[in-house]
């Protein structure tokens, strides 16, 4: 019963980065509007809202997937894959920010 509803949370957790993840990059240019190089700011955020659609994935992966069907070396390599993905574009978020701001 536990297991179950932790794959659930973790099922609304990856529902809510996806939401805040389109949200950010539909959001990009008014959330960039104030800083110094504007355009590096819309790729930084629209870089975080990459780096929030992989994380959504890997839960995705991780919880719903892991709920109905049993764990394989397929779904781990995709959670792999989408943890990488993940990473690279949360220090192209970070490393974006970083310049745009002068």
């Amino acid at each position: 019963m536990l297991w179950k509803l932790s794959m659930m949370m973790g099922t609304t957790v990856a529902v809510a980065l996806v939401v805040v993840g389109l949200w950010g990059w539909g959001a990009a240019a008014a959330l960039a509007r104030g800083a110094a190089k504007p355009a590096m700011a819309v790729w930084a955020v629209r870089s975080g809202a990459v780096a929030a659609l992989a994380a959504a994935q890997v839960l995705g992966l991780s919880c719903l997937v892991g709920l109905f069907y049993p764990r394989g070396r397929g779904s781990e390599m995709m959670s792999l894959a989408a943890g990488f993905v993940c990473t690279v574009a949360l220090l192209g978020a970070i490393l974006l920010g970083w310049v745009s701001r002068g």
